[in-house]
């Protein structure tokens, strides 16, 4: 979400500092609850900062677990390209050649 989208949406007159909006939006990106703009102004319209700063710990975790399935994506990506290269090379030693 871009700022500018975001003190649009929002009805609150206090606007957040650069940090706090780093914050909102860092939640914004990885909460697993995945709110969209119009929740993410709605929270900060009803609470302030502190409803941010309360999902910060959780959106870290979300964001850091997601990395490890990324990680594991990528591992698993590797090994059915290594397994496609043995079979077509027929090097995993249980292909019989039936030429």
């Amino acid at each position: 979400m871009l700022r500018s989208e975001f003190d649009t949406l929002s009805k609150s007159s206090k606007r957040p500092t650069d940090k706090e909006y780093e914050l909102i939006e860092f939640v914004y990106n990885w909460h697993p609850l995945n709110f969209d703009k119009e929740a993410v102004a709605k929270l900060y319209d009803d609470f302030g900062m502190v409803i941010f700063y309360d999902m910060e710990k959780r959106s870290k975790l979300a964001m850091e677990r997601d990395l490890i399935i990324k990680d594991y994506d990528n591992r698993i990506l590797r090994l059915r390209e290594l397994r496609a290269e043995a079979f077509e090379n027929k090097l995993d030693g249980r292909l019989e050649d039936k030429e």
